[in-house]
């Protein structure tokens, strides 16, 4: 009796572990950086293989595991693992910042990925026209005009026709190209660079700003789709912004504090370290290993605040300048925004 139910016991625990859903590779980066901050870079390295195995990771929790990556390789030493790891972030986003403050070993690899994506180019994907035919549209096309790491395996086009509900059609780039058959007039669309495991490298146009192929009197043209500001000319408008900028600008300072804090932490650590006539260690390595976690743990925090302090500042500065409505149009490399100035 007891036999049989431990059995049953073991089916529902296994039962139970297959219906519990995987965790996400934005979860799994979440694990990579609290162990990185624990110094358990054996556990980091291990969440974040996880995290990049996982499918359909979006291009945000994407560099971050990239960046993750080339520092918890950094921080153990492994400086080509680094720099590869840094070269693939760089070549999806070549004007992001390593922002903190980390040793040699880690902003060493990151120089010389920065330099590899300076020589070679980093990844470029742009809409081109539509093709058209009998006055309709036949087709949507993707040029992926540069991949240096080739990390791209096809293209996911997202498009809606007049009528229509959103329908996903995958396409392979031939010659660097990469097309949707579709039909009609006026046609929505977006569409994903996808790479392994159906991670997104790189998007053109977006679901809430999608692009539009339309013929008009010139033959077909892609644009962006406009759509009113959320704020547009909200009754204490600029109030919000002083607010914004406000809280942005604390963020900023108390980002300096943690950047300072960050500083003390490693000018103790160089410090204990032994001079040329001295074979020991001011500190020992168990102070050595808690000071480098403070050191990480404040560079993180004011990495966060830096960011997030940026980001309420300039939303506080648009707020305040644009009093009417904004208009979002994709372009090349991002988007152009823009609005009503008072």
């Amino acid at each position: 009796m007891a036999h049989a139910l431990g059995f049953v016991a073991l089916l529902l625990f296994e039962s139970a572990s297959a219906a519990a859903p995987a965790p996400t590779g934005a979860q799994q980066l979440s694990r990579a950086r609290q162990a990185t901050i624990d110094l358990d870079l054996d556990e980091a390295e291990k969440a974040l293989r996880l995290a990049l195995e996982s499918p359909g990771n979006d291009r945000t929790t994407l560099l971050g595991i990239l960046e993750q990556q080339g520092i918890v390789a950094g921080l153990g030493s492994q400086g080509q693992k680094a720099i590869e790891a840094f070269k693939m972030l760089l070549c999806l986003d070549p004007r992001r910042n390593l922002l903190g403050d980390y040793p040699p070993r880690v902003t060493a690899p990151w120089t010389a990925a920065t330099r590899w994506v300076a020589d070679r180019g980093a990844l470029n994907v742009s809409a081109l026209p539509p093709e058209q035919s009998q006055g309709t549209l036949k087709s949507l096309s993707i040029k992926v005009a540069s991949d240096p790491l080739s990390l791209g395996r096809r293209v996911r086009f997202h498009v809606r026709p007049e009528g229509a509900d959103w329908a996903t059609v995958d396409a392979s780039v031939t010659a660097g190209v990469a097309q949707a058959p579709v039909v009609g007039p006026a046609i929505r669309w977006w569409a994903e660079y996808l790479g392994d495991h159906e991670a997104v490298l790189a998007t053109v146009g977006a679901p809430d700003l999608p692009l539009e192929a339309r013929i008009d009197g010139k033959g077909a043209e892609v644009a962006g789709v406009e759509r009113p500001g959320l704020l547009g000319r909200l009754p204490g408008g600029r109030v919000a912004a002083l607010g914004l900028a406000a809280a942005g600008g604390a963020a900023l300072v108390t980002g300096v504090v943690f950047g300072v804090m960050s500083a003390s932490a490693r000018a103790q650590i160089a410090a204990a370290a032994p001079g040329p006539s001295e074979k020991v260690a001011k500190i020992t390595q168990q102070r050595e290993l808690e000071l480098e976690k403070r050191a990480i743990t404040d560079a993180t925090a004011a990495n966060w605040l830096f960011a997030g302090g940026a980001a309420l500042a300039v939303t506080g500065v648009a707020l305040w300048w644009w009093g009417g409505p904004v208009a979002v149009t994709p372009a090349p490399g991002g988007a152009v925004v823009s609005g009503v100035f008072p």
